[in-house]
C-alpha cells in the first residue's frame, strides 16, 4: 500500500520552488558582485575610435593607470572606488533595477552626496561582461560613451 503523504507535500514543494524562482527573477540580481573597468578593451576601443588622432590615442594609453571598481550589494547599496596615480576616491549610494528596454537593462542610482537618482544603461555581453553608459550630469561636460566592466572573479 503507497502512502498518500507525498502527493500532499507537492503543493507545498512546489510553492516554495516558485517562491524561491521568483525572487531571483530580477533581473537586477546579474548586477550584484564586484565589476572593474576592462581596461585593455576600453584602450582598444579608444584606439580604434581615435582615428590617428594623436591627443586621443594619448588620452588612451592614460586609461591604463586609472582603475575603477562598482561593488552591487544585494541589499540595495554601491561602493564606487576609484584609482589613479596613487590617488583613490571612494564613494558609495543606492542602486535598483528600474527596466529591461530591449537588451539593456536600466538601473536607478543614487549616490549619497546627490539629491537625485540617475538612470545608468547597461548592456550584458555575457555573464562575466557589461558595457555601462555612465549617468549624464545636466551640468559640465557628458558622456555618451560606453564602459566596459568585467566581474571581478573572488579567488
Amino acid at each position: 500500500m503507497h502512502s498518500q503523504r507525498p502527493f500532499r507535500s507537492l503543493p507545498f514543494v512546489l510553492l516554495v520552488a516558485a517562491g524561491l524562482l521568483l525572487t531571483g527573477c530580477s533581473p537586477g540580481v546579474k548586477m550584484v558582485g564586484t565589476w572593474e573597468v576592462d581596461s585593455e578593451k576600453l584602450q582598444a576601443d579608444l584606439q580604434k575610435s581615435a582615428g590617428g588622432n594623436p591627443i586621443a590615442t594619448l588620452a588612451a594609453g592614460m586609461m591604463s593607470v586609472v582603475e575603477v571598481n562598482l561593488e552591487f550589494k544585494s541589499d540595495g547599496k554601491f561602493v564606487a572606488t576609484a584609482k589613479a596615480l596613487g590617488q583613490s576616491r571612494t564613494s558609495g549610494g543606492t542602486w535598483r533595477y528600474k527596466e529591461t528596454d530591449g537588451d539593456v537593462m536600466v538601473l536607478s542610482m543614487k549616490a549619497d552626496d546627490e539629491a537625485a537618482e540617475r538612470e545608468v544603461r547597461v548592456r550584458f555581453t555575457d555573464w562575466d561582461h557589461l558595457e555601462m553608459v555612465p549617468p549624464v550630469h545636466n551640468e559640465g561636460p557628458t558622456s555618451t560613451g560606453t564602459f566596459p566592466f568585467k566581474r571581478v572573479k573572488k579567488s
